[in-house]
């Protein structure tokens, strides 16, 4: 699994994936396919998953590692150049589908992910390494498999969710 986000100043998207072992793989990609090499974000363990949100001048990828870490690493578009990796959570319990959206309203990005089958968020301003409150998107409320979305109309992220029994949900989450 990898994600996409589109940078308009640019006219491209980047792209990431993991590359089946410890590094997560970015690059860029216009309307007549890729427009420079890939660079491998490198990690001393096995990261994986990774999902990316842009804003205007940063990007946010998001991912976990094999040992239950969900993680962030803030990437400048231009050049490709990244930050050192942080942690977003850790703990006891299986961690999964790490998902990222940015606002540009508010000009934050929520991080959305699953702990132990119950979907969490929090929010990072642009370039913060601090996490805020983490909180259960909907208490009780099983969802593994996650997308996550910002409205700019709305001025609200939208997060879809896989639960138990093929039960699939929507919930609206305010942009602060």
């Amino acid at each position: 699994p990898g994600g996409t986000a589109w940078l308009p100043a640019s006219n491209t998207f980047l792209a990431t994936w993991w590359d089946g072992a410890s590094s997560i793989m970015i690059r860029s990609v216009g309307t007549g396919g890729p427009t420079g090499t890939a660079v491998a974000m490198t990690a001393a363990d096995t990261q994986e998953m990774p999902e990316i949100a842009c804003g205007p001048t940063t990007c946010l990828v998001v991912g976990r590692t094999w040992d239950q870490v969900i993680w962030g690493r803030w990437l400048i578009p231009g050049g490709l150049t990244f930050g050192a990796r942080f942690t977003i959570e850790q703990g006891a319990g299986t961690r999964e589908m790490a998902r990222a959206a940015y606002s540009s309203t508010i000009g934050t990005y929520t991080v959305a992910w699953a702990r132990g089958g119950i979907p969490q968020t929090t929010t990072l301003p642009v370039g913060g390494t601090t996490v805020g409150t983490i909180q259960p998107v909907v208490a009780g409320r099983v969802g593994t498999q996650l997308d996550l979305a910002f409205n700019v109309g709305l001025n609200v992220f939208g997060i879809a969710a896989q639960g138990n029994a093929s039960d699939i949900w929507a919930q609206g989450l305010d942009s602060v």
